[in-house]
């Protein structure tokens, strides 16, 4: 693989080493040079910390490639994106040949306090002994190549700063709007506490007084709780990812002063409010980034410079229209295919980095897919949807709890087999060291680079072989729904490098225990195996299942029966076969479900179909448990259903979600306290009136149903794996 450049850096970051990233992206694509990432994790992240959503949507958008784990790119130029990234303890050293090396310095390597942030001494030896290459370092402004001069470093300096760049057109300029009433001021940033004035100072900066208001985005409780008050002209905002560009409009100026111990690298905050055409109230040393586009003062002299703004409008307008031009001047997009040509120049001799490179054989990537035993099919399907985003370049294997992980033999995957503690007859701890040098054995034999656990508890077996093998990413995919708080099993997050919770169209509902001692965790759209294009015409599946092409055709699902009793609803549905001549219903059969003799009726058909979805177009209705995966698969496809929630102890809250989809008109529901409400609900769905309002409604629903592939990109920024949307190859079901 070659590439103009290539980037190495950790996309986890939270705040304005992502927002750099995002830009430099977007404008060495606007500048039409080939750009690859390779992940690398920063020791000073924890484990558990989730890529940085707007910094892959915008990888996505700008079609940089990540490049996956064995592959060695060659480049002109190499960015490391942070000093934590030279790093003798890295997990995972990346490889790569390239012309040019350097080091964007987005931190000093002190404090104000003199304390390290980094070794900046061992930098220039991490790059020669892991990557093959001397050190040149790019600080991002005057603060951290000061910071490099202090440590005596001036040497391995460039010459020029590597400023970071913005999209002022993300950036409306404000109103400048007549003000009737107290001038609006605004700040945001994350809410680390070295972002945030100690308490004598920001009520200097930021005083209570009729004639301002000021909107505090970022702001969090622990700051807080050292003021002995909050001022009443104060506005806390929590912290969002949303597009801050919305909050900047609704402000008449800025203003941005911080902790003392804290040295801002750069200040993105500020460069975004300049961008937006905000006047803009800054610490004298801002002055050497932003010269003559703010105003600069102490804290306690703030105050003069709102008061100029609010009264003289001519002067508000004048220092608008000097920021906006500033930032697009210094820090557009534009500047960037002169600074890299500068740097990269036209040299193409490539060298290897590293006495490494061919040490590593090349080979089929890996993802060792565990899945709980279940009730169901949930967790295996769910996986399996990913084994299918993830496309053919990765081998998925199933190393599963479950009996029904023959439907992934079947589909071509390699499977094994382990049965759960029950089903053995013994002790948890004992099972747990079974499980534990199993699994251990299988990573060993697999080598995987991810290994990815669907299911409501991670156990310790499962934790300590993955943590034992010690060379594999790991990921957890828990859906949400808990029917009870579980703090103990939700912080066993912290033991994955990535945990996601799929989607949840009834999400409104959900209480939100899965979360419950959780610190990261990333959401994605809701996971179906069968897309909408890949499902049979109505004739054909009927065709396949040996099933009537004229009747009118229900669809039985009730899951495998193995913790709750369905009796009444078998008795309901012998009522309406009664009542109604041209009815059949069929039910689609578990693969863990118990096999039954023969057919209890001419119009009651028993059938194995799975992936079920690929049929769902043969059937007028359903009769359904309300599983994540059934639940989803009938609204994504509007089949008009009656859902029975399953309401066993162990189950997620099954009629919380079809309550939630009663009342938006996308179904049916029945409550098992009252069965002999199931009939009636029956009766209804067989109007055909009351069908068409169902699906009408289905086909609206505002959800998108990407959440396979979502889930893929995450793996591949996490464990380095080959995807569609990175590659720009088309992903199977994309």
């Amino acid at each position: 693989m070659f590439f103009d450049l290539v980037y190495l850096a950790d996309i986890r970051f939270p705040g304005g080493t992502s927002t750099a990233l995002f830009y430099e992206l977007r404008a060495a694509a606007k500048a039409g040079l080939k750009v690859g990432l390779i992940p690398v994790a920063s020791p000073i992240l924890t484990k558990s910390r989730p890529p940085n959503l707007k910094l892959l949507n915008e990888i996505r958008r700008t079609k940089t490639t990540i490049v996956p784990q064995g592959v060695t790119p060659q480049c002109r130029l190499c960015l490391a994106y942070h000093p934590t990234l030279l790093d003798g303890q890295l997990k995972q050293v990346p490889r790569f040949k390239a012309d040019t090396f350097a080091l964007v310095a987005h931190q000093p390597p002190l404090n104000r306090f003199g304390e390290k942030a980094y070794d900046a001494d061992q930098l220039s030896r991490v790059a020669g002994d892991l990557f093959g290459h001397g050190l040149t370092i790019l600080p991002v402004g005057p603060t951290v190549r000061q910071g490099f001069e202090a440590q005596g470093l001036s040497a391995q300096l460039s010459a020029d700063d590597w400023l970071n760049l913005i999209d002022v057109n993300d950036f409306p300029i404000c109103d400048n709007r007549e003000i009737d009433g107290p001038l609006i001021i605004g700040r945001h940033s994350r809410p680390g506490r070295e972002k945030w004035p100690d308490p004598e100072e920001a009520v200097l900066a930021y005083p209570e007084n009729n004639r301002y208001q000021f909107r505090m985005l970022g702001v969090g409780p622990e700051y807080l709780s050292e003021l002995e008050k909050i001022p009443s002209n104060w506005h806390c905002l929590p912290f969002t990812t949303q597009p801050v560009s919305g909050f900047l409009k609704g402000l008449d100026a800025y203003s941005y002063f911080h902790s003392p111990a804290w040295i801002e690298a750069f200040g993105y905050c500020v460069l975004e409010a300049l961008s937006a055409g905000l006047p803009t109230v800054l610490p004298n040393y801002f002055r050497d980034w932003f010269e003559d586009a703010a105003l600069y003062a102490p804290p306690s002299q703030a105050p003069e410079h709102y008061d100029r703004i609010l009264d003289d409008k001519t002067y508000r307008l004048e220092v608008s229209t000097n920021a906006r031009k500033f930032a697009s001047a210094r820090f557009g997009l534009e500047q960037f295919e002169e600074r890299f040509e500068k740097l990269a120049g036209k040299v193409h001799n490539l060298h290897a980095a590293g006495p490494s490179l061919k040490t590593r054989p090349p080979r089929q990537h890996v993802v060792l897919a565990v899945t709980s035993n279940g009730i169901g099919l949930g967790h295996l399907t769910r996986q399996l949807a990913v084994a299918k985003a993830l496309g053919p370049d990765v081998k998925t294997v199933f190393f599963s709890l479950s009996e029904a992980v023959k439907v992934a033999q079947k589909m071509g995957h390699l499977v094994e087999f382990r049965p759960f503690h029950r089903r053995l007859g013994c002790r948890v701890d004992d099972w747990n060291d079974f499980f534990y040098r199993e699994l251990r054995d299988a990573l060993s034999f697999y080598r995987p680079e991810l290994v990815s656990f669907d299911g409501n508890t991670p156990y310790s077996g499962l934790l300590e072989a993955i943590s034992d093998y010690g060379d594999a990413s790991s990921a957890w995919i828990r859906r949400g729904m808990w029917r009870a708080e579980a703090p103990e099993i939700s912080r066993r997050a912290s033991h994955f490098d990535l945990v996601v919770e799929p989607g949840e169209v009834a999400a409104p509902m959900d209480p939100g225990y899965a979360r419950i001692g959780s610190d990261h965790l990333v959401h994605t759209d809701p996971v179906l195996l069968v897309d909408q294009a890949e499902m049979m015409t109505r004739a054909t599946a009927r065709r396949l299942l040996d099933l009537p092409q004229d009747a009118t055709l229900g669809l039985v699902q009730l899951g495998s029966e193995r913790n709750s009793d369905m009796s009444f609803a078998r008795q309901a549905i012998d009522a309406v076969l009664e009542r109604n001549r041209h009815v059949h219903f069929v039910e689609i059969k578990s693969p863990i479900s118990p096999d039954y003799d023969r057919e209890p009726n001419e119009r009651y058909h028993r059938r194995t179909a799975y992936p079920l979805g690929l049929y769902l177009n043969g059937f007028d209705f359903a009769v359904s448990a309300a599983g994540y995966n059934s639940f989803h698969e009938f609204l994504a496809s509007s089949l008009p259903t009656v859902f029975v929630p399953n309401k066993a102890p162990e189950m997620d809250l099954q009629e919380t979600r079809a309550e939630y989809a009663v009342k938006a008109g996308w179904c049916l529901t029945c409550d098992t306290d009252d069965p002999f409400n199931l009939e009636g609900c029956l009766d209804e769905i067989l109007q055909t009136q009351t069908r068409q309002d169902l699906q009408e409604k289905c086909r609206i629903l505002s959800e998108s149903w990407r959440g396979a592939n979502q889930i893929a990109d995450y793996f591949a920024v996490t464990a380095g794996l080959p995807t569609g949307s990175f590659s720009g190859r088309k992903r199977i079901g994309a």
